[in-house]
């Protein structure tokens, strides 16, 4: 089971993405705060999040840097990437309806 809820402030203002077959795609980076610092640790987790369709236009339009998100349900998603020869790993909480 792939379960995922976040609260957090979103980082910057979400940015939609249209593609050439009418599909949106919003990106944003959510600020979660730690619940337990340990000294010389940063005291927030900063995930980033992909949001498909209505959505994503929803999010776009009604939310910015700064404001308060709660996901309730979302998934993690890994992928692998090549950059400058070396081969990058990322993760992200993709946004379910």
């Amino acid at each position: 089971m792939n379960n995922v809820q976040l609260m957090g402030r979103l980082v910057a203002d979400p940015v939609l993405r249209t593609f050439k077959s009418g599909a949106k795609l919003a990106n944003f980076t959510v600020a979660c705060k730690r619940s337990f610092v340990m000294e010389g640790q940063p005291n927030a987790d900063f995930i980033p999040c992909i949001v498909w369709g209505k959505k994503a236009e929803l999010i776009c339009q009604y939310f910015s840097k700064g404001m308060r998100i709660l996901i309730t349900r979302g998934s993690l998603e890994t992928s692998t990437y090549e950059k400058d020869g070396r081969k990058r790993y990322s993760l992200n909480c993709l946004v379910l309806d």
